[in-house]
Protein backbone atom coordinates (compact mmCIF):
# COMPACT_ATOMS: atom_id res chain seq x y z
CA UNK A 1 0.00 0.00 0.00
CA UNK A 2 2.80 2.41 0.88
CA UNK A 3 4.58 1.74 -2.43
CA UNK A 4 1.40 2.46 -4.39
CA UNK A 5 0.82 5.70 -2.49
CA UNK A 6 4.46 6.71 -2.93
CA UNK A 7 4.39 6.01 -6.68
CA UNK A 8 1.11 7.88 -7.07
CA UNK A 9 2.51 10.88 -5.16
CA UNK A 10 5.71 10.84 -7.21
CA UNK A 11 3.78 10.61 -10.48
CA UNK A 12 1.51 13.44 -9.39
CA UNK A 13 4.52 15.59 -8.48
CA UNK A 14 6.16 15.07 -11.88
CA UNK A 15 2.89 15.74 -13.68
CA UNK A 16 2.59 19.08 -11.87
CA UNK A 17 6.17 20.00 -12.75
CA UNK A 18 5.63 19.16 -16.43
CA UNK A 19 2.37 21.13 -16.45
CA UNK A 20 4.03 24.16 -14.84
CA UNK A 21 6.90 24.03 -17.32
CA UNK A 22 4.39 23.83 -20.15
CA UNK A 23 2.58 26.94 -18.94
CA UNK A 24 5.77 28.98 -18.50
CA UNK A 25 7.28 28.85 -21.95
CA UNK A 26 10.39 30.90 -21.43
CA UNK A 27 12.26 33.08 -19.03
CA UNK A 28 15.55 34.88 -18.88
CA UNK A 29 17.09 38.31 -18.51
CA UNK A 30 16.60 41.08 -21.04
CA UNK A 31 19.80 42.68 -22.21
CA UNK A 32 20.23 46.35 -21.39
CA UNK A 33 19.65 47.60 -24.94
CA UNK A 34 16.33 45.76 -25.35
CA UNK A 35 15.22 46.82 -21.86
CA UNK A 36 15.94 50.51 -22.53
CA UNK A 37 14.31 50.34 -25.96
CA UNK A 38 11.23 48.74 -24.41
CA UNK A 39 10.97 51.38 -21.68
CA UNK A 40 11.34 54.15 -24.26
CA UNK A 41 8.67 52.60 -26.48
CA UNK A 42 6.24 52.20 -23.57
CA UNK A 43 6.77 55.79 -22.42
CA UNK A 44 5.84 57.05 -25.89
CA UNK A 45 2.98 54.59 -26.41
CA UNK A 46 1.07 55.50 -23.24
CA UNK A 47 1.65 59.07 -22.10
CA UNK A 48 -0.97 58.64 -19.35
CA UNK A 49 1.18 56.13 -17.50
CA UNK A 50 4.81 56.29 -16.47
CA UNK A 51 6.93 53.17 -16.90
CA UNK A 52 7.37 51.66 -13.45
CA UNK A 53 9.71 49.10 -11.86
CA UNK A 54 7.80 46.02 -12.97
CA UNK A 55 6.19 45.71 -16.41
CA UNK A 56 3.42 43.35 -17.50
CA UNK A 57 2.32 43.34 -21.14
CA UNK A 58 -0.35 41.36 -22.98
CA UNK A 59 0.09 41.35 -26.75
CA UNK A 60 -2.72 40.21 -29.05
CA UNK A 61 -2.25 39.45 -32.73
CA UNK A 62 -4.26 40.15 -35.84
CA UNK A 63 -6.42 37.05 -35.46
CA UNK A 64 -10.10 36.27 -34.91
CA UNK A 65 -9.45 32.69 -33.90
CA UNK A 66 -9.11 33.05 -30.14
CA UNK A 67 -12.50 34.49 -29.18
CA UNK A 68 -14.40 34.00 -32.45
CA UNK A 69 -17.31 32.19 -30.73
CA UNK A 70 -18.00 35.31 -28.65
CA UNK A 71 -18.42 37.42 -31.79
CA UNK A 72 -21.77 35.65 -32.27
CA UNK A 73 -23.04 36.71 -28.83
CA UNK A 74 -25.18 39.76 -28.16
CA UNK A 75 -23.33 43.07 -28.16
CA UNK A 76 -24.25 43.85 -24.54
CA UNK A 77 -22.74 40.51 -23.48
CA UNK A 78 -19.44 41.29 -25.22
CA UNK A 79 -19.38 44.82 -23.80
CA UNK A 80 -19.84 43.39 -20.29
CA UNK A 81 -16.83 41.10 -20.80
CA UNK A 82 -14.78 44.09 -21.96
CA UNK A 83 -15.91 46.12 -18.94
CA UNK A 84 -14.97 43.26 -16.61
CA UNK A 85 -11.55 42.99 -18.27
CA UNK A 86 -10.93 46.72 -17.88
CA UNK A 87 -11.97 46.56 -14.23
CA UNK A 88 -9.59 43.65 -13.68
CA UNK A 89 -6.74 45.76 -15.10
CA UNK A 90 -7.67 48.74 -12.92
CA UNK A 91 -7.79 46.51 -9.87
CA UNK A 92 -4.40 44.98 -10.68
CA UNK A 93 -2.89 48.44 -11.13
CA UNK A 94 -4.26 49.62 -7.79
CA UNK A 95 -2.93 46.54 -5.98
CA UNK A 96 0.51 46.88 -7.64
CA UNK A 97 1.39 50.58 -7.64
CA UNK A 98 4.97 49.88 -8.83
CA UNK A 99 3.80 47.89 -11.85
CA UNK A 100 3.01 49.18 -15.33
CA UNK A 101 0.38 47.07 -17.06
CA UNK A 102 -0.29 47.31 -20.80
CA UNK A 103 -2.39 45.65 -23.47
CA UNK A 104 -1.26 45.93 -27.06
CA UNK A 105 -2.52 44.57 -30.35
CA UNK A 106 -0.78 44.12 -33.67
CA UNK A 107 -2.33 46.28 -36.41
CA UNK A 108 -4.67 44.73 -38.96
CA UNK A 109 -8.34 44.13 -39.72
CA UNK A 110 -8.68 40.51 -38.65
CA UNK A 111 -9.64 40.99 -34.97
CA UNK A 112 -12.58 39.91 -32.85
CA UNK A 113 -14.99 42.26 -31.07
CA UNK A 114 -13.25 41.85 -27.70
CA UNK A 115 -10.16 43.49 -29.18
CA UNK A 116 -11.84 45.98 -31.54
CA UNK A 117 -14.24 47.40 -28.94
CA UNK A 118 -11.78 47.67 -26.03
CA UNK A 119 -10.51 51.26 -26.23
CA UNK A 120 -7.84 50.63 -23.59
CA UNK A 121 -5.84 48.34 -25.90
CA UNK A 122 -3.02 50.19 -27.64
CA UNK A 123 -2.33 49.46 -31.31
CA UNK A 124 1.31 48.68 -32.03
CA UNK A 125 1.11 50.88 -35.16
CA UNK A 126 4.58 50.29 -36.53
CA UNK A 127 4.96 46.84 -34.97
CA UNK A 128 7.89 48.06 -32.86
CA UNK A 129 6.85 46.05 -29.81
CA UNK A 130 6.14 43.05 -32.02
CA UNK A 131 9.65 43.23 -33.48
CA UNK A 132 11.25 43.83 -30.09
CA UNK A 133 9.59 41.09 -28.01
CA UNK A 134 6.40 39.52 -29.40
CA UNK A 135 7.34 37.98 -32.75
CA UNK A 136 6.40 34.47 -31.51
CA UNK A 137 2.79 34.60 -32.74
CA UNK A 138 -0.07 32.72 -31.05
CA UNK A 139 -3.77 33.16 -31.83
CA UNK A 140 -4.67 34.12 -28.28
CA UNK A 141 -1.74 36.44 -27.67
CA UNK A 142 1.34 36.28 -25.52
CA UNK A 143 2.26 37.98 -22.26
CA UNK A 144 5.47 39.02 -20.60
CA UNK A 145 6.34 39.99 -17.05
CA UNK A 146 9.55 41.97 -16.59
CA UNK A 147 10.94 42.49 -13.11
CA UNK A 148 13.12 45.44 -12.03
CA UNK A 149 16.28 43.31 -12.39
CA UNK A 150 15.34 42.74 -16.09
CA UNK A 151 14.42 39.11 -15.42
CA UNK A 152 11.42 38.17 -17.56
CA UNK A 153 8.77 35.48 -17.78
CA UNK A 154 7.20 35.00 -21.21
CA UNK A 155 3.89 33.17 -21.50
CA UNK A 156 2.82 31.93 -24.90
CA UNK A 157 -0.86 31.69 -25.76
CA UNK A 158 -2.28 33.65 -22.84
CA UNK A 159 -5.92 34.45 -23.73
CA UNK A 160 -6.93 35.27 -20.16
CA UNK A 161 -3.86 37.39 -19.35
CA UNK A 162 -2.79 34.93 -16.64
CA UNK A 163 0.45 36.80 -15.95
CA UNK A 164 -1.72 39.53 -14.47
CA UNK A 165 -2.33 37.13 -11.56
CA UNK A 166 1.39 36.97 -10.77
CA UNK A 167 2.18 37.06 -7.09
CA UNK A 168 5.57 38.21 -5.90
Amino acid sequence: MFKTYFLFTLLSFFTQICYAQNKLKSYGILDEEVYQELKSFLAKADVHQSVKDTIIIKYDYNSKNCWKILDNKEDHYIKKIIEDSQNRLKSAKSVRPNTSIYRFVKPGDNKNKLIIWDNTIIIDKHEDLYDLIFSKVNDCGNSILILPNKQYFFKKNDPHFDLLNWKN
